[in-house]
């Protein structure tokens, strides 16, 4: 993931690691998106790197088991429906060109009508809860107002990606 990378877009993960908030900015097509994508790779497969040595750790009798391997929740959100399927386009792009498949990386859109969130790979819906149990790593994504509806203040992510900030009015940058 990280050696597809332009040298900006390599410093630019850096700095996101290095730091509790940071802002990517760019004009359009300078490879915002695909960075962010990048970095949920390179954070997914060091979350799978983690688990498999809990996982062995666990059937050598080692403490360590299935509960206490890692897991990775992303949550991506942005005030247009465009914005977040282009997301989800990018992270489902480069999970495939990094073989990888759904079980390892999940990839899910909040479904506004009934509260669930529904699997880009095989449409099925889940309750969140159900879905983050049943996956390590995933990545969800839904609008602002979505997010705030399903999640309220209690956000069970890891980390979250806001795109276009910038074009948000400071109400939707509070919730």
């Amino acid at each position: 993931a990280f050696a597809a990378l332009s040298a900006s877009q390599r410093e630019a993960v850096g700095r996101i690691l290095g730091s509790h908030v940071h802002l990517l900015w760019g004009p359009p097509g300078t490879g915002k998106t695909s960075t962010l994508a990048a970095l949920v790779m390179l954070l997914a497969t060091a979350t799978a790197a983690v688990a498999a040595k809990a996982q062995a750790q666990a059937q050598d009798g080692g403490c360590g088991s299935r509960a206490e391997a890692p897991t990775l929740r992303v949550l991506m959100t942005a005030l247009s429906n465009a914005n977040i399927q282009h997301f989800l386009d990018a992270v489902r792009r480069r999970r495939d060109a990094e073989g990888l498949c759904a079980a390892d990386v999940a990839v899910a859109r909040m479904d506004r009508e009934t509260g669930k969130v529904v699997c880009q790979d095989s449409g099925r819906a889940a309750t969140p809860a159900a879905f983050y149990r049943a996956q390590r790593v995933c990545v969800v994504a839904g609008t602002v107002w979505q997010t705030r509806k399903m999640y309220g203040q209690d956000s069970p992510f890891d980390l979250v990606i806001w795109d276009d900030a910038s074009q948000s009015k400071p109400a939707e940058l509070a919730i």
